[in-house]
């Protein structure tokens, strides 16, 4: 097992011994309880540092967004990616109280509308979205008494306008607003641009192939991976202005490659061996797969004609069906 592969564990797996500890791995899964709450939870370990704890009995994912070392940092992003569709809250650290976290979400919150009254040519309205989203869903997640100061300032400021918001930030409303006009234009023009190549399929066909040949060849992976995911990002954003062929095209894909030893690998590093991939092909190909499946250590979260979501995975068929043909002409060595 490997970082990713215990990562993903984390994620999907709900039979999870109590402990997993490897030699030569920097990731470690511990089940422990916090005396406090009377809470069970998952805690992930980069290191010695707890980077994700996962309540078992609620199934909520609370994520630390707070800077670390670069491998750290790759732990975090490999979690992101793993942790995609599930009920998920980003705070600024798990290891702090909630009310350290409650306080910090204030922080961004109000950093967020600063940073909007300021842009001159970026839209951070999904910054303020994000970080109010991340607060509310972690207000409504923690036992906290509602007569505290911290819990009413909270709740304030989230009913409050935007307007309101800057002025608690002592910022000009009125030079802000021509700022935020700037910049809307700005993002309109940006948005008319990404539309125009839309309408291009080679630009979507080329963005995914540079993606593939990267995973296959392993040259600048993680720059391509994150490139392609910006684009999607983008694109999302756009989603109802597109044809149900781009619509398809901007679901974030997960690649497969065959291995030297002939198992298959996918491009958020996890490993299936040859025969457990031959069986699921055929599950797959015979249509016997269905939503709410166990597939391994996994779930089966959705099924279409064009690709199947198993756990954070989403993987085209066609994908499926030609590294099938791959891995029967395989020969280990």
């Amino acid at each position: 097992m490997n970082n990713s592969e215990l990562i993903h564990n984390f994620t999907n797996n709900s039979n999870m011994l109590a402990t997993y500890s490897y030699k030569n791995m920097s990731v470690s899964l511990y089940r422990e309880r916090d005396y406090k709450t009377k809470i069970d939870y998952y805690n992930l370990y980069s290191y010695s540092t707890i980077i994700a704890k996962r309540d078992i009995e609620a199934n909520v994912y609370l994520i630390s967004t707070r800077s670390c070392s670069n491998t750290t940092s790759k732990h975090q992003n490999i979690l992101s990616g793993a942790t995609s569709g599930y009920e998920r809250i980003y705070v600024n650290d798990v290891n702090n109280s909630n009310e350290d976290n409650l306080r910090k979400f204030i922080n961004n919150v109000k950093d967020a509308h600063k940073k909007q009254s300021k842009a001159r040519t970026a839209d951070y309205t999904w910054l303020i979205d994000n970080s109010i989203e991340n607060m509310t869903a972690f207000l409504e997640y923690i036992k906290i008494d509602k007569r505290s100061k911290l819990y009413k300032e909270c709740v304030t400021l989230l009913n409050s306008s935007y307007d309101e918001i800057l002025t608690m930030c002592n910022v000009d409303i009125e030079q802000a607003k021509k700022q935020a006009l700037k910049a809307k234009r700005t993002q309109q023009k940006q948005n008319a641009k990404l539309i125009k190549d839309l309408n291009n399929v080679d630009f979507l066909e080329n963005a995914l192939n540079e993606y593939k040949q990267a995973f296959v060849y392993d040259e600048e992976f993680y720059k391509a991976k994150q490139e392609y995911n910006f684009t999607c990002n983008k694109i999302n954003q756009l989603i109802d202005k597109k044809s149900d062929m781009q619509k398809d095209f901007l679901i974030h894909k997960d690649l497969l490659k065959i291995t030297d030893k002939c198992n298959v690998v996918t491009s958020q590093h996890v490993t299936i061996s040859k025969s457990d991939a031959i069986k699921l092909y055929k599950i797959i190909t015979n249509n016997l797969l269905k939503v709410g499946d166990r597939v391994l250590n996994w779930t089966c979260r959705n099924v279409t004609k064009t690709s199947i979501m198993v756990g954070c995975h989403t993987i085209a068929i066609s994908d499926i069906k030609e590294c099938y043909v791959k891995l029967t002409e395989c020969r280990e060595g």
